[in-house]
């Protein structure tokens, strides 16, 4: 049985090696550098996404516009109108370009940075901390601050039509008091640097 599969191994190796022809280069015709990258479609140059948190919103509306495209890599432009209720409230407009590089034709990882704008208003409040201090008046107010902030994170997106994305969004206040920042006035922290993540579903054309 051994010597059959020994015969059998022998047969078809050397049928297969037979069957090859060396390497070769034909150096009467040019190269083709352009059939060795690889083949993507190009993602579409307009989007739109609905927002779930990211850059201290808790949703925001964007539209963003591709105005660089190399070949697999992208540079965009996104603005957009976030808010953040209750009881106080922040209005806010994230400004930022992004880069992506196509992993295949519907992945992508997608790098960015930018500004956000913000309004943050509220009207006059009482509130619990307990049985010891008991309730709190606060008088309504508003400040206006701006945030630095960023996005790393993954891009799922067709040709045309629906798109996903997913990462990660810190802020970073540099408004001096903690008193007019937005992270403290919605989160109560006194950390100038607050990580924050988002997730995001939309339609590119």
């Amino acid at each position: 049985m051994k010597k059959i599969i020994f015969v059998f191994s022998f047969v078809v190796s050397f049928y297969c090696c037979s069957g090859q022809q060396p390497d070769t280069i034909d150096l009467s015709r040019p190269i083709d550098f352009s059939a060795l990258l690889k083949k993507h479609r190009r993602i579409p140059d307009n989007s739109i996404y609905l927002e779930l948190a990211g850059h201290m919103n808790v949703v925001s509306v964007n539209y963003e516009r591709v105005f660089f495209h190399a070949h697999d890599f992208y540079i965009t432009g996104r603005i957009g109108l976030g808010y953040t209720p209750p009881v106080i409230n922040t209005l806010s407009l994230p400004i930022l370009t992004n880069g992506f590089y196509q992993v295949s034709n519907v992945f992508l990882i997608e790098l960015g940075f930018g500004v956000n704008f913000t309004w943050t208003f509220w009207n006059g409040y009482n509130s619990d901390d307990g049985q010891v201090s008991g309730s709190t008046w606060h008088e309504s107010g508003s400040f206006i601050d701006l945030l630095l902030t960023g996005y790393a994170g993954i891009r799922l997106q067709k040709k045309k039509g629906f798109l996903f994305r997913f990462g990660f969004t810190p802020v970073y206040e540099i408004t001096e008091f903690p008193e007019n920042r937005t992270s403290y006035m919605q989160l109560g922290t006194k950390d100038a640097f607050v990580p924050w993540v988002g997730m995001s579903f939309g339609y590119s054309f």
